[in-house]
């Protein structure tokens, strides 16, 4: 890492530390070929994973979608946090776009986690637009009297446009959303809630299928595992071989391969078990039997060792208490 990268990534830390719990994740080794560089936890808001960088063009675009896919897979927002684009210097409580993924300021991260100001302009393929509540727009239009059509020819867009700014189905563009905030003041504008993983604005769309598996271990995981129903996906630059979700549990794994050595895949689980911590999932090192037992004198936690079989029944535990904990809310 050089030192301009270390150094904004030092403070980058730093600053989200003073709001919340991080982990720092330091697999693979070579920071430019991560995917996830951080894991943050708000409490009372929820978690967010990060891949830190100076400038967004220093972000490779395996990276991103591995990033996307992550956060899709396992329903967490995930962002680029950085302090530029292209060069040019990135606003602090905008949302960018890059490709898909959303890009902030460390410093945007930290006002939304202390409440002191939530982001509300944010970037799509089509621009910058505006998130604006349709059941505050129709409720203050027609306290003003005004018709759809009134409306519309008001702020210069269709009647159908109108009708789809209050059901939520489009997003005014700055343009508009200032004419709408003109005339009808602040409380219109709908903040962006980036800890919050349902949040549309913010949600990755994901469309890499993601790498091929390395082992046959890996093979029977997901070939059994999709059976039963769980979503997965096989990670390369992550600190964790597959994630699997089903509802609200999510599972990460490592799997040991055979060009790993034992300080490579300590190292994997370790920090797997740490960005696991954050999310609120499970870390598990999953192997053949006849590997299991060498396995758990190197992870000193050995009932988090498991092989497929174990691994099958330990999911459909955690699926079954997770349905009872939601039928109890």
């Amino acid at each position: 890492m050089d030192a301009k990268l270390r150094d904004f990534v030092e403070k980058s830390i730093e600053l989200l530390s003073s709001v919340g719990d991080v982990e720092i994740l330091r697999y693979p080794s070579d920071q430019r070929t991560r995917s996830v560089d951080a894991a943050l936890r708000v409490s009372g808001k929820g978690s967010i994973i990060m891949k830190l960088s100076r400038d967004t063009s220093e972000v490779g675009r395996a990276e991103r979608e591995e990033l996307k896919r992550l956060s899709a897979t396992m329903k967490v927002n995930a962002f680029v946090v950085a302090n530029s684009r292209d060069g040019q210097e990135l606003i602090k409580g905008v949302i960018y776009d890059l490709e898909g993924l959303k890009v902030l300021t460390p410093e945007t991260v930290v006002d939304a986690a202390r409440d002191y100001e939530q982001p509300a302009i944010f970037e799509d393929r089509d621009g910058f637009k505006i998130k604006i509540s349709g059941e505050v727009l129709r409720s203050l239009r027609i306290g003003k009297g005004y018709s759809r059509g009134a409306l519309a020819e008001r702020l210069g867009v269709s009647r159908r446009t109108i009708y789809d700014y209050e059901r939520e189905a489009v997003k005014p563009t700055l343009e508009i959303a200032e004419k709408i905030i003109r005339e009808f003041g602040e409380d219109v504008v709908m903040p962006v809630n980036i800890f919050d993983s349902s949040e549309e604005v913010v949600a990755s769309k994901a469309s890499s299928q993601g790498p091929p598996l390395d082992s046959r271990v890996e093979e029977i995981i997901v070939e059994r595992l999709k059976r039963n129903g769980w979503k997965l996906y096989h990670a390369r630059r992550a600190p964790l071989d597959i994630v699997v979700a089903k509802e609200s549990v999510s599972v990460l794994l490592t799997v040991p391969h055979a060009r790993d050595d034992v300080q490579q895949l300590s190292d994997r689980f370790s920090n797997m078990s740490k960005l696991a911590r954050i999310v609120r999932g499970y870390a598990y090192l999953v192997a053949e039997r006849e590997r299991s037992s060498e396995l758990k004198r190197i992870i000193d936690d050995s009932g988090l060792v498991l092989t497929v079989d174990e691994l099958l029944e330990a999911l459909g535990e955690l699926h079954e208490s997770g349905k009872a904990s939601r039928n109890n809310w």
